[in-house]
């Protein structure tokens, strides 16, 4: 599955008996820019920002394409 797109990269942390989520990064410094976790009132994966972060629609295209692959 891919996890790097043009400025932001997807790592993947795992959870002691949890369901994984996955740090959404920008590629340069590496700061943390959001979570996607599932979520079981809609039972689906969803992004969760951090404040204070922007995003261009380029960015959002990408996290979308990430969540649909999950």
């Amino acid at each position: 599955m891919k996890t790097e797109y043009k400025y932001i990269v997807f790592k993947r942390v795992e959870v002691d008996g949890g369901r994984p989520y996955w740090e959404c990064r920008n590629r340069k410094p590496g700061s943390l820019l959001g979570l996607v976790c599932w979520t079981s009132c809609w039972k689906e994966y969803c992004y969760y920002m951090e404040s204070n972060t922007v995003y261009s629609k380029d960015c959002l295209e990408d996290i979308a394409d990430f969540i649909k692959k999950l």
